[in-house]
This record gives structure tokens, sequence and C-alpha cells, in this order.
């Protein structure tokens, strides 16, 4: 199959699974837990996956394999059968497990987190999660077995890169505040710049990004154990602390090791992501790196990207309009080479306040709980927001406010409450 109709295709399908309660009538697509919680308790902290393979999915899992049409419509038809075995498990894991999480989160309620029932509950369902993990993912190589016998034994090979996208998906189970975390940047490199990549370009990615998944997967999945092996632990040592089994300083210092343990984890993921990123970069041309890495901030950094007051477009525009003289052309070009350099100095300073943020949450200092994380954001966003501003001025002093008129649609909207022409008088953009 061509690449660029596969890639489309993945960027515009919608996955047949769709969230009902279970008292909904069946419905296509594979089933997830939520939909049994009206049944057998909401639960808490609910540590499997909910997010089964999806057509989307098997599209992507298309893309990787280079599938043709015919083993297109094998791997749908064999999806169908993937369904049913899905459904039937958690038609029967359904009522076993989702009462094990409903009990600690009564449990929890009831009579404290830091007790010993609530201790021995939470080993309970992390015991169980385990085991639907190991399980679900079963299901899903059972799937790859199943559609092996029309791939070709270069393709078969490739199968081994859907076998661990399978299972770094359904060990992506623990909640995070450290940056980079539950990324995957095969989705981010298909969803912007894969479908404008020469065949060149595409070869070298797939080469990067299969390396780097190999790599990554075991790292999520050590990453999902130390998580929950550490919440239990967290759970015990507040309990002997409170019991005067142990000493506070003791007691303290145990517990800061096994948040930074648990950072550490963060940090060791984090390091793969951040590589593969500048490698994927080196092989791109310039512009396509650009963007493929500004998508990638998008995903770590949604707070601050992408951003509605930046001038890149309009001044990139105007820097090279016929209609102005050379002299304005190059004062504006000046300009955008100060605004960039500017512009990247404050992003990246609020990047690095939201990458101290999580990671102090990771590592429990107190002071750094995600919901003040806004707070912190306050004034450097508003400082990068007044950058704009002031280089919106400058710019309509150079050409003028008549002429800025023109360029009225691509001026960010957020910008324009303030009349460009203000206080243009008083502003030097020149120097």
């Amino acid at each position: 199959m061509n690449y660029q109709v596969l890639l489309c295709a993945v960027l515009i399908i919608m996955p047949l699974g769709v969230v009902a309660s279970s008292f909904a009538p069946p419905h296509e697509g594979a089933r997830t837990f939520f939909d049994y919680t009206g049944e057998y308790g909401p639960g808490l902290n609910i540590s499997v996956p909910d997010k089964p393979l999806t057509p989307e999915g098997i599209v992507k899992w298309g893309i990787i394999l280079d599938a043709s049409d015919a083993q297109m419509q094998y791997m749908h038809r064999k999806y169908i059968d993937f369904v049913e075995k899905h459904n039937a498990y958690l038609e029967r894991e359904a009522p076993r497990y989702l009462p094990l999480t409903t009990e600690l989160a009564d449990l929890w309620k009831t009579i404290g987190p830091n007790t010993p029932e609530v201790a021995s509950q939470m080993k309970k369902v992390d015991q169980a999660s385990a085991r639907v993990r190991r399980e679900l993912i079963a299901l899903e190589h059972g799937y790859i077995d199943s559609i092996q016998p029309v791939l070709t034994p270069e393709q078969s090979e490739k199968a081994m890169l859907l076998r661990l996208e399978a299972t770094r998906r359904n060990c992506r189970t623990f909640w995070t505040m450290a940056r980079w975390s539950h990324l995957e940047l095969r989705d981010i490199w298909m969803k912007s710049v894969a479908a404008q990549a020469v065949p060149m370009e595409r070869d070298e990615v797939e080469d990067i990004l299969a390396d780097y998944e190999r790599r990554l997967t075991p790292v999520i999945c050590k990453r999902a154990d130390v998580v929950f092996d550490i919440r239990t632990r967290l759970t015990e040592l507040r309990i002997a602390m409170e019991r005067g089994e142990l000493g506070r300083d003791e007691g303290l210092a145990r517990y800061d090791a096994l948040l930074r343990r648990r950072l550490d984890a963060a940090l060791q993921e984090r390091a793969l992501h951040e590589e593969a990123v500048k490698q994927v970069q080196h092989v791109l041309r310039e512009g396509l790196a650009t963007k493929f890495a500004l998508a990638v901030r998008e995903a770590v950094f949604p707070e601050i990207y992408p951003d509605p007051a930046a001038l890149h477009v309009l001044l990139e525009t105007m820097s090279s309009a016929p209609e102005f003289s050379d002299e304005i052309r190059r004062a504006i070009a000046l300009n955008l080479h100060q605004y960039r350099e500017l512009y990247h100095g404050k992003s990246s300073d609020i990047e690095r306040v939201c990458v101290h943020w999580g990671d102090q949450t990771e590592a429990g200092v107190i002071g750094f709980e995600h919901q003040f994380l806004p707070g912190a954001l306050r004034e450097p966003l508003e400082e990068r927001l007044q950058l704009s501003r002031e280089y919106l001025v400058r710019l309509t002093h150079l050409v003028g406010a008549e002429i800025m008129e023109g360029y009225r649609s691509m001026i960010p909207t957020v910008l324009t409450g303030k009349a460009p022409a203000a206080d243009m008088q008083t502003v030097d953009t020149t120097d």
C-alpha cells in the first residue's frame, strides 16, 4: 500500500471502541474495564491499561509493516477475532478484578490510607493488576501471531516492533507528572512530518525509531514495576512510622530514597526520548527537523505550545514580502532574528520550570503538587506574551499601521486587543 495513503488513513480513522456504561448494549470494538464499572464499582487508582488495540492501531501497525491492501484486509479480519477474545476475557476478569479495587477504595475512605488493611489490599490489587497486564499483552501478541501467515520474512522481523508497542501501551498504567513520560515518538513522527519526508529520510528515521523502541520498552515495563512497588512500600513505611516502629529520621530517609528511585526511573525514560529526538532531527532536512521538534514539544509541554501569540509566521512572511524595499526587508529580518533568539530563551525557561516542577512532584517534594503549576507558570508565560506584544509594536512602527492592516489576518488574535500602532513612536526597531 502507498505509504502516504496509509499514513493519511491513520490520521483520520476513528477507533471503533467507545466508552459506554455496562448497561449499554454490546458495541463493536474492544471493550474496557471502564465499561464494567457501573456494575462492579468504580474502584480506586486502577492499575491496568484501558487502551486496547483499536482499528487506528491496526492502521499504524500496517504502516510499520508497509502492508499491502490485501494484508491490511487480512489484519482487519483478524482484528474481529481479537476483539471477540479480548471482550470474552474482560467479561470473565471484570467481576474478579474490579471488586478488588472497589474494596481498596472503600477501605481507603472508611479506615484511612495508612492502615495495615489498606496495605494488604493494595498488594492484592497490584498483584492482580500485574497479572491482568500480562494477560492483555498476551492477547495482543496472539493477534500478531495470527497475522504472521500473510507476512513476508522482512515483515515478520518488523512484527517485533508491534509486540513492543503492545507491551509498552499495556505497561503505561501509572500516573506521573514527570515530563517526557508516556511519549510515543513514532506517533508524533507519523502525525507531523512523515508524509513530507523523502524515502531516504523515512528509512533512516525508521531505523532510529526501531532501535529506540527496542531499548524503551523494557525501561517502560521496569518503570511500571517500580512505581507500583514503591506505592505499596510507601504505605507500609508510613504505617511503621505512625506506630513508632521506625524513627522519624530513618523513616524520612527511606521515604526519600524510595521516591528518588521513582524519579530515577522517570529520568531513564526521558533520556531515551531526548536522545532519539536529536537523532531524528539530525537526519531530517532543516524545515522538517524544526517541525518535528516543535511537535514533540507540543506533546511534552502542552501548557507552552502551541503559543497562540507567536509571531514567527508573520515576521517570516513579511521579511520576504516583495512590497517592501530591501532596507525594510533587512530590518524585518533583523527583528525576526532577535525575536527568535529572545522567544527561544523565554520558552526554554518555561520548559525548565515545567521539568523541574514535574521532577519535584515525582520526588514527593512538598509544595510542588501539580495543581500549583499554573501559578508558577503565570509570570513567565506573561513575559513571553509581552515579548510578542513588543515586537508587534516594533513591526508596526517599521512598516506603518496602514500596511499592517493588510496583514491583520496573520496577527495572533490574542494580541489584537491592543492597537498595534500604540506607543510605536517610543520603540527603536533597528538595534
